[in-house]
């Protein structure tokens, strides 16, 4: 399902050798909170046609 998280990894190299790191992570919660809304119609809509 799509959840709007969005993540940016980066790897950076050090004089340890290579670091790998979250660098930033969000949920847009507005967007995801649309989407689930516009499925939810969608399943009640088709739900209403559905032949008995």
């Amino acid at each position: 399902m799509i959840n709007y998280r969005f993540t940016f990894q980066g790897a950076f190299a050090t004089t340890d050798g290579l670091v790998e790191l979250t660098v930033l992570e969000t949920v847009y919660e507005e967007k995801k909170r649309q989407l689930l809304k516009r499925i939810q119609s969608y399943i009640e809509e088709k739900w209403s046609r559905a032949p008995p």
